[in-house]
């Protein structure tokens, strides 16, 4: 067993990189932009920071879109 190292040789290379999680690799989820006042966006992001427990803007915007398509 000259030159192994104890690992089983699958002939394929390693991996690099992060591993395909979250909402970037979900095909749940697009990514959107729109235009906000950046002082609107400072505030809010500083909430969902501190009062919010770390939420994401994301996780506001969907839940405000939400809220908007049951009121139609």
């Amino acid at each position: 067993m000259k030159g192994s190292k104890g690992k089983a040789e699958t002939g394929a290379p390693p991996k690099l990189g992060r591993p395909k999680t979250g909402k970037r690799s979900n095909p749940e989820y697009r990514q959107v932009s729109a235009w906000v006042r950046r002082e609107t966006y400072d505030r809010v992001v500083r909430r969902l920071f501190v009062k919010e427990n770390r939420r994401e803007f994301s996780e506001l915007v969907q839940s405000l879109l939400e809220d908007w398509l049951k009121q139609r």
